[in-house]
């Protein structure tokens, strides 16, 4: 420590005589101190021949400074000091790392594993399974965290098996659908469709599963021209679009009615076709309803107007005179009963016809088949005496069946008597009948000229004749003969019963009309 006076001279020190001390009042610190600012140097001292800190502060009486006190410290003593405090620094760091590794190492397990446990259940519920479940943890956050995991696991299941359900409904309601449904996106690439459109299109060379299917061209899978065009005209005009399609060739020939429209992708106001949908009907079968139809109407008017035209011409023959001459007025009044009488045939064969197809309430009743074809064959007996043909039958004893005796007996009588128009005199018709599976089939077999195997098909049809003249030639005789409706007219008793008709015939050998019918009474029937 050093006192100096205002003037520089030094009044006392520590470490040194004031007398051999030169005068300290220019330094530094000292003037410093005498302008009234403390101030801290460093610097060389000549005196104690080391680098000194010296520091010093004025001292006041009544308001003025009258001495300067310096306070000086060797700069070793500070490095010393501060070599120590950087020594137990350094071990009290060293102490405290050792103790923090194990406590560090534990709290970061403590805070890894469950963030490893967590990562490990995220990555399970991206890989979808959504049935697991995170732990509690012991910890607040964790925990929460847990239980938030868990909440969002719940709430994707719930969506997702929202989403399927309505996929599968979806789908369900797809594949129940009788119309064929394809989708295509703008680059005509197929994004949905049902199995309908395999059937439609006969298409067989590509499994039936989506990923056969889904993402491949329209044109790749669906080799149809006006199919094609018609999807090409949805996705250039977005319009609606329909169009008649035909698929395969007689006769496997399908008739295919196509609706479709765009759809469309709506950004803010903006509107773009995003693809096209088309719903394909099957007319094929209002197609041949609509053409049988029309030849059943060309044909109800060919066989109503053939005995009109004629009783209209003679009955104007006698008006003009022929009614003088007695055997030609008995000659035209004969042809007019005859054709009277086809016509009153044919209007009742129609009105039958139309009954069946009516469904209306019929009775059903314990009928004994024997005592049946009995009446059956009495009802034709003097037509087949009349061509020497022989009626006979073969059937279980004591069979019975649930029916309507009186349509029952009118299909067999039919059967017969188309039997007997078609066989050559001299000849055998067979009636059988036999006990199958809880049902009947009976069985009328002919020895006839047979009928070719392309007629077959349409023999139940109204009207269809194989020979024309062989069947007119029997005009007038038994009941139905000649109206071209007696086998229609089996058909549809057939159907009425619930069950089934059906023929076998070889040219030159016979045919063999078959009618299987269950053995009950209360089974519904589609006869249109």
């Amino acid at each position: 420590f050093t006192v100096i006076a205002p003037d520089g001279v030094v009044l006392g020190d520590s470490n040194e005589e004031p007398e051999m001390m030169d005068n300290h009042g220019g330094r530094p610190e000292v003037s410093s101190a005498l302008a009234g600012r403390s101030k801290a140097v460093v610097r060389f001292s000549s005196t104690l021949q080391k680098s000194m800190m010296y520091v010093a502060v004025p001292g006041y009486k009544d308001g003025k400074i009258v001495r300067v006190v310096r306070a000086a410290v060797s700069i070793s003593f500070i490095d010393d000091s501060l070599g120590m405090m950087r020594n137990r620094i350094i071990l009290a760091g060293l102490i405290a790392i050792i103790c923090a590794i194990p406590i560090g190492y534990f709290l970061s397990r403590r805070i890894s594993q469950p963030l490893e446990v967590l990562t490990a259940g995220a990555r399970e519920y991206a890989a979808g399974q959504l049935d697991n479940r995170m732990i509690s943890f012991g910890t607040i956050e964790f925990d929460h965290l847990s239980e938030t995991m868990n909440l969002m696991a719940d709430r994707l299941k719930e969506r997702i098996e929202a989403i399927r359900r309505h996929d599968r409904q979806q789908q369900a309601i797809m594949e129940s659908m009788v119309e064929a449904v394809i989708a295509v996106d703008r680059d005509e690439k197929i994004i949905s469709f049902n199995r309908a459109v395999y059937k439609f299109f006969d298409i067989t060379d590509i499994e039936p599963d989506d990923d056969a299917i889904i993402g491949r061209s329209v044109y790749e899978v669906i080799r149809n021209g006006p199919f094609q065009e018609m999807v090409r005209n949805i996705l250039a005009s977005g319009e609606n679009i329909e169009a008649d399609i035909v698929v395969g060739q007689n006769p496997q020939v399908r008739y295919l009615r196509g609706s479709g429209s765009a759809i469309m992708s709506i950004a803010g106001e903006s509107k773009s076709i995003a693809g096209a949908v088309v719903v394909l009907s099957d007319v094929t079968r209002m197609r041949q309803l609509a053409n049988m139809r029309r030849e059943f109407v060309a044909n109800v008017s060919h066989e109503l107007k053939t005995p009109i035209t004629s009783i209209v011409g003679f009955v104007e023959t006698l008006q003009n005179g022929a009614i003088e001459n007695r055997a030609d007025a008995t000659r035209f009044l004969e042809i007019i009963s005859r054709q009277a009488g086809r016509l009153n045939a044919i209007t009742d064969d129609l009105l039958t016809i139309s009954s069946l197809e009516q469904a209306p309430d019929i009775s059903f009743e314990k009928v004994d088949l024997h005592s049946l074809i009995k009446l059956a064959f009495s009802a034709c007996r003097v037509l087949a005496e009349a061509r020497n043909i022989n009626l006979k039958h073969e059937m279980d004893t004591d069979l019975q069946i649930e029916a309507n005796s009186r349509l029952l007996e009118q299909a067999l009588i039919n059967l017969i008597e188309n039997g007997i128009k078609y066989s050559d005199p001299d000849s055998e018709i067979c009636l059988s009948v036999l006990a199958d599976d809880g049902g009947i089939v009976i069985t009328v077999v002919d020895q006839g000229c047979g009928i070719e195997a392309s007629h077959l098909p349409r023999l139940f049809e109204r009207f269809y004749r194989v020979d024309n003249s062989r069947s007119r030639a029997l005009e007038g005789v038994g009941g139905v003969g000649g109206t071209g409706l007696g086998l229609a007219i089996v058909k549809h008793i057939a159907l009425v019963h619930g069950g089934r008709v059906a023929v076998e015939s070889t040219v030159g050998v016979g045919s063999k009309f078959i009618i299987t019918l269950p053995n009950r009474s209360d089974q519904p029937n589609d006869i249109s």
